[in-house]
């Protein structure tokens, strides 16, 4: 959720987000706590084509690199949502409702993206789908009924994660705080945290909650990681698009058109041969100081749930397409090059035929 504005602060922003969620009927128990400081943009660069695409991005944009406006760096938003059959039929008519229709979220934010954690009504086979069908219970809310609030829901999913989560109790030998069972099917990756047995005088809420507190850096870190991908994919449409749009004028033929590639298009092409090298130098860096900090994660996590998760977004490379469009804006730098000094000798010839035509002239007027 954010302010697609960004022009106010952090605590009347958490101030508009708890009177906003308390005005959706299906809510309650809502509570918004510890928002005191937000993580700012970076500032603008000579990159300003680029910048202006980020800018320009709908609220509701998290999954193609859009910013969070503001972003909150610490504090939580709890509350539960009563979802009968029928309105998860509407708000997500693919699939078949489930079996309950109360929901507990709780979203936390940290300095990377925030993490969402949606508990299912006991006994649900399917965790991923109670997350499915609140976000899109809460995309629908603030589209049709919240359409005017100053808060827009914003989401990055469907979660790139793929995982079905379960806690259960462990077995009464289990030594351990919680142990963590994957189970790897097609599909949805099945993962159990098997919970030190209640004789320890804790309940199975109790025991989520420290659950959710022990995981909170890892996920939050995780969908960071999954933001920066983002950005650079669409640094790489972004390279594309201009790309094509050079490319087409060099295709064109007529005046006009040599007129655009002599004085538009040689300035257009070198500033995307900067935003290639900008693009593949941040995403080497960004790489290597996302492995760096997971490193750091997996040092001081008490289990290792998500790995697979996180390498495939370590292992994130940029498309082929980045060293293609690289060859081809240099072909066409070439180009110009080359018309530049064609243009510069024709001048040059032009010159001087004028000049010895005219001192032919004055030395027969002379003479």
């Amino acid at each position: 959720m954010q302010n697609q504005s960004g022009t106010y602060t952090v605590h009347d922003w958490a101030s508009d987000v708890e009177s906003t969620l308390n005005s959706i009927p299906s809510l309650d128990e809502v509570v918004v706590s510890g928002f005191d400081a937000v993580r700012g943009d970076n500032a603008p660069t000579w990159r300003n084509p680029y910048e202006q695409i980020l800018n320009d991005l709908p609220y509701n944009s998290m999954h193609r690199g859009g910013r969070l406006r503001p972003h909150p760096v610490r504090g939580q938003i709890r509350f539960t949502v009563n979802i009968p059959a029928h309105i998860q039929s509407e708000v997500f008519p693919r699939y078949t409702p489930l079996a309950g229709n109360r929901f507990e979220v709780d979203i936390r934010y940290g300095y990377g993206m925030p993490v969402a954690f949606v508990r299912a009504p006991e006994g649900e086979v399917s965790p991923s789908m109670s997350v499915a069908v609140v976000r899109e219970f809460l995309r629908s809310e603030f589209e049709t009924r919240l359409g005017e609030s100053p808060i827009k829901f914003t989401c990055m999913g469907p979660s790139p994660m793929w995982n079905d989560c379960f806690v259960r109790w462990g077995a009464s030998e289990q030594s351990q705080f919680v142990e963590v069972e994957i189970d790897d099917p097609p599909g949805y990756r099945q993962i159990t945290f098997k919970i030190q047995h209640r004789s320890q005088g804790k309940t199975l809420t109790d025991a989520y909650e420290r659950l959710k507190d022990e995981m909170q850096d890892e996920l939050t870190y995780y969908y960071e990681l999954v933001s920066r991908n983002s950005l650079l994919d669409l640094r790489d449409s972004f390279v594309e698009s201009e790309l094509g749009e050079i490319v087409a004028h060099h295709q064109r033929g007529g005046v006009r058109a040599w007129l655009w590639r002599r004085f538009v298009g040689e300035r257009r092409t070198n500033n995307l041969l900067l935003e290639i090298l900008a693009t593949d130098s941040e995403h080497r860096r960004s790489m290597g100081s996302a492995r760096s900090d997971w490193e750091e994660i997996l040092a001081r996590s008490t289990f290792r749930a998500f790995d697979v998760a996180f390498e495939r977004e370590l292992n994130e490379r940029l498309s082929d397409h980045l060293e293609n469009a690289r060859a081809v804006a240099s072909l066409l730098n070439e180009r110009h090059s080359r018309e530049t000094q064609l243009v510069a000798v024709v001048f040059a010839s032009l010159l001087g035929g004028v000049a010895g035509s005219a001192i032919t002239a004055l030395v027969r007027v002379l003479s």
